[in-house]
This record gives structure tokens, sequence and C-alpha cells, in this order.
């Protein structure tokens, strides 16, 4: 294949690109395609990469009959933006045309396919996203910067920030993605365009705005980051919590306790509704904000007995790091209770409704507050009473109410 394009630097190609599935892809092409954008800056800096994107002059249906004629799995998952997913041996890639902007409008592109890969170089968003790279581990800067910046440490634009910016309000999420991931500078200048243009993500979907955040709280320490992006009025919803960000993540690592919903909680400071309003969330993720607010509504007005009994222990788990983290509970009385939920084991309950119905009590409503009021006078006395002593407990609340 020829690239005009001149070797920027030659380093050795990580495991993960030497992969059978990958040679069948490029062989499939006739090698007329280069590794581009995170999984090269991966590459470069010697991370693990778990994304494996190619970019290609070829246009998307000859790459789909190219993949099928080898018999490699072909899924046209974007075909009409150029996008075709690649599945081999196991290795899932994601094949792009190379393209041009023909019209943007701050939320999506219309786009044309090209030949060219300055062309295509210049419609990505930071310079070291841009780079390329071969089988040989060949790479290319196009943008001629994209090394430099990424060797120094620093996110920059393609050219003119407001412009890229105004192409895709989303690049300002993303930029603080890369900023927080492998702990980059801020540009004082960039950040004054977002000052100026960052209402314009009220455009981009609540989807689109989600992911991002949650690739933000990704990173190991996302605070300063998330610290900006509470400067704006129009992440307002952060909380107070945002102070006690990068420590939560430092303890969650600490004890293997790593979750999103659980960094999300803190920067809104468990102000759950207001999540749901800016982001949108799963209904598993939303019942968990939820159970979260509500221990920690309920800390330490209850027992850890009744805390372990009642709630899932991944949710208790991140709501005592949180408690600890924002320093309303010692590291002892964490250590403690993250050693009662590893060591916990359920008890049954010894009686059910039938039971009492078998006593000859009416089932109803009464019948269920009976029930309640035995339940939370079992888990008072550590589980001890058996069958007999509930039922006994259960007659004298009847007899009373």
């Amino acid at each position: 294949m020829q690239i005009d394009l001149a070797v920027s630097k030659k380093i050795t190609l990580p495991a993960g690109y030497k992969k059978t599935g990958v040679k069948q892809v490029f062989k499939a092409l006739d090698y007329n395609c280069l590794f581009v954008g995170g999984c090269v800056r991966d590459a470069v800096l010697k991370h693990i990469s778990s994304d494996i994107d190619i970019a290609t002059p070829l246009l998307p249906q000859e790459v789909m009959d190219r993949l099928s004629k080898a018999n490699i799995k072909a899924i046209a998952t974007g075909i009409e933006h150029g996008t075709v997913t690649a599945v081999s041996h196991g290795v899932s890639m994601e094949i792009t045309t190379l393209r041009r902007d023909v019209a943007t409008d701050g939320r999506r592109a219309v786009v044309a396919f090209s030949t060219d890969w300055h062309e295509d170089a210049q419609r990505r968003d930071f310079t070291f996203n841009s780079l390329l790279m071969d089988l040989r581990g060949h790479i290319y800067d196009p943008t001629g910067q994209g090394l430099s910046d990424l060797n120094e440490r620093r996110v920059a634009f393609i050219g003119d920030a407001r412009a890229r910016v105004r192409e895709d309000y989303l690049r300002i999420l993303r930029y603080f993605r890369f900023c927080a991931r492998y702990d980059m500078a801020f540009d004082n200048d960039i950040l004054d365009v977002f000052t100026q243009e960052v209402e314009g993500l009220e455009r981009v979907s609540k989807e689109r705005v989600t992911a991002e955040i949650f690739k933000i709280l990704e990173s190991d320490a996302p605070q300063k980051a998330v610290n900006m992006l509470a400067s704006y009025p129009i992440f307002s919803w952060f909380g107070k919590s945002c102070a006690y960000l990068d420590h939560f993540c430092a303890v969650q690592k600490q004890y293997d306790a790593y979750s999103l919903i659980g960094r999300l909680f803190l920067i809104c400071s468990g102000g759950s509704l207001a999540v749901k309003t800016h982001l949108s969330l799963s209904n598993r993720d939303v019942s968990t904000l939820s159970e979260l607010s509500r221990f920690i509504g309920e800390y330490p007005h209850k027992t850890i007995d009744c805390f372990l009994y009642y709630y899932n222990h991944s949710t208790l788990t991140q709501g005592v790091i949180y408690l600890y983290a924002s320093g309303s509970i010692s590291k002892d009385t964490l250590a403690f209770i993250l050693s009662e939920v590893k060591n916990w084991t359920a008890p049954i309950f010894p009686i059910n409704g039938g039971m009492l119905i078998e006593e000859g009590y009416e089932p109803g409503a009464r019948l269920g507050k009976a029930l309640r009021h035995v339940e939370e006078w079992w888990i008072a006395e550590k589980f001890a009473p058996k069958r007999d002593a509930c039922l006994y407990e259960a007659i004298k609340w009847f007899s009373k109410n």
C-alpha cells in the first residue's frame, strides 16, 4: 500500500495488534488500511487498548465484500457513515472509510467519503487522535503535531478549537476525558473557548453526554476535570462532594470496589433526581442511586445488621465508602463495615404469611404489618429467634393491635 505520509516513528507493535484476526482483516483489505485513533495513541503510550479502529480509503460496500470473500464476519453497524464492524477469531474491529465533513450542526456531521489521509485527519478532534499505524509499527502523524502533543501530555485540537467545538459540542467533554485519563494539564485558551461555547452541550443528546461523563469518571483521578466542569452553569447539578472524588476513587481501588454509579452518586452529592434529569440512565442505575440516597439518609439511625439484611451489598459498599470519603465516618468504621459485608451470610426469616394464616389470622394489610414488626424484632435480636419464638412475637403483636 502506498501512503502519502512519512513515517514519524517506529514502535514495537503490541501483542493485541498481532492477533490472527487482525492480520486476516488487513490481508482481506489488501493492506489498504491503517490503525487509527485511540488504539494508536494507546500503542505509543504502551497502554492496553480495548478497541481496535481501522481506517481505509476503500468504500464501505467494498469493505463488506472483501471481508465476506475472506469468510470474515462483516456487520454494517454504521455503513451510511462509512463504518463496518469486522469480527475475526474473536476480535472485533471497526473499519471506517476515510471521510471529510460536508456539514456540521454541533451534534452530528454530514460526511462524504474520501481517499485522502490528510483530509480525514483534519476532521478529527485532537492531534493525537489522528495518528495512524501499520502492521509493522510505523507511526504516521498527518497533522505533524500528534506525537509531540502526546509526548508532552498536551490535549490539542486540530486547527481552531472553537471551530472544532462548534462541529460537535461533545468535544468539550472529550477534552476533559483525555485530560483526566492521561493526567494532562488544561490549556487556558481552550478553557476560555469552552466558557463561551459550553451551553452548546444542551444540543447534544443525553445518551452521548452520559457516555462521555462515564468515560471521564473511569479515570483513576477524575476530580480535576469534574471540578472544572462543575464551574459551568450547565453542570450546576454537580455537588460539593466533587471535592472528595479522587479520594473516593482511591478507596474504591484499595477495597477492589470499583463502581461508576458510586462515583456518579458522589459527584451529584446524592441528588439522584437531578441526575435523572440531565443524564440517560438505565432503570437499574436509577434504582441503585435511589438506594444509595436511602442508605445515606438512614445511616447511622439503623443497626449494621439491618443494613446488611435489607441492602444490596454492592450498593452498601459504595455508600460506606462515600461516608468515609466525605469525612462522615472513620477509617476504622469503614474497615469494620466492609469486613461485615464481606463475611455476611444472609439469614432466612423463619416465618411467612402462610404460617400466620394457619394460625387463624386473616390475610391482608394487618397481617403484613405483623410480619414487618416481627422481622424488625428478629433483626434486632441478631437473627437468633427461631420459628416458634417469631410466631409467639406475632401473636403478641396481634393481641395489642
